[in-house]
């Protein structure tokens, strides 16, 4: 029987309200798995919830508590990511993780499965990063357009941690601490690498894959939700500021009511069953991780790779 161990921290200054449905709905999913699995590809569920100052503590110490456990997969849920936003939401693109990032792990053990999602700030920053041709040790972010564009499978330099699933075996590869910050100057106010990309080069130097699945975009909590730009309603803004017009505002929406209130208008599944599989299917790591400085680049990676694409893992 295989155990995941979800960590959730707490602390945040903004929890989804989502949170307690997605762990609902997850657990759901995996009775399912259960009921039509054999004893050896069963999933036992454990958690434990983390409040810590700093977050690069409170997922060292996600990692012990796995290990505590016997894990043999490690998953990290930040309060403010809402998983599935957009399966609920019956956007055609969308993909539900379980269903999608679990079989991704069983097929190609050892490595790290985590879903995009968006910063809050003008620019609108993602939490990929691949890494520069030519440039040894040198990662950037994707472009909020570029991000829009992209499906499937693709393997990158680092990620967001805010819902990122492990293989526990990887630890083996990686020394302590797994997270940590690393700072420009002696006062420690100028992050210039993140906990989230601290681990992921920690991946990239012991040849961990770290993939990353652009059907499986969160939702991000902030002050608002920050949304995935491939939404209906935001590629037509973008498609729009293309030929020089303005953002387009979510129908029904006025005046400083946030994008997130678009969940009032969508039918939510009138039960858990409703949630479907594939066939229903028609994103700064979360909180302090990331989100602290917005940009985790900048770093030295040695052994990151550039990004290679792909419509399925690749073992």
């Amino acid at each position: 029987m295989l155990r995941l161990h979800i960590v959730r921290p707490v602390g945040f200054s903004l929890e989804s309200p989502d949170v307690g449905t997605h762990l609902m709905h997850l657990g759901y999913k995996v009775g399912m798995h259960n009921a039509r699995s054999s004893e050896a590809t069963q999933v036992r569920l454990t958690m434990s919830t983390i409040s810590r100052q700093r977050i690069y503590a409170a997922r060292n110490q996600g990692v012990y508590d796995a290990r505590e456990r016997n894990a043999s997969h490690l998953l990290f849920m930040d309060p403010d990511i809402s998983m599935d936003r957009y399966v609920l939401m019956r956007e055609s693109w969308a993909k539900p993780w379980w269903e999608t990032a679990w079989p991704c792990m069983q097929e190609h053990p050892g490595c790290v499965v985590a879903c995009p999602y968006v910063g809050q700030s003008h620019s609108k920053p993602v939490f990929v990063f691949q890494a520069i041709p030519g440039e040894t040790g040198k990662i950037q972010r994707i472009p909020y357009e570029e991000a829009a564009e992209r499906t499937g499978w693709e393997r990158v330099a680092a990620v967001g941690t805010g819902l990122m699933l492990m293989d526990m075996s990887i630890f083996g590869k990686l020394s302590e601490p797994y997270f940590d910050e690393v700072c420009t100057d002696r006062s420690k106010r100028n992050v210039e690498i993140t906990p989230d990309v601290y681990f992921c080069l920690q991946c990239s130097d012991a040849d961990i894959p770290i993939w990353v699945n652009w059907d499986l975009w969160c939702g991000h909590w902030q002050n608002q939700v920050v949304e995935a730009p491939r939404l209906s309603y935001v590629r037509k803004g973008l498609e729009s500021i293309g030929r020089g017009g303005q953002p387009q505002t979510p129908p029904g929406r006025l005046g400083l009511r946030s994008p997130s209130m678009a969940v009032r208008t969508v039918r939510h599944p009138e039960s858990i069953a409703d949630m479907g599989g594939g066939s229903q299917a028609s994103g700064d790591a979360g909180g302090g991780d990331g989100g602290a400085s917005g940009d985790g680049g900048g770093g030295d990676a040695g052994g990151v790779r550039p990004a290679e694409v792909c419509s399925t893992p690749a073992g």
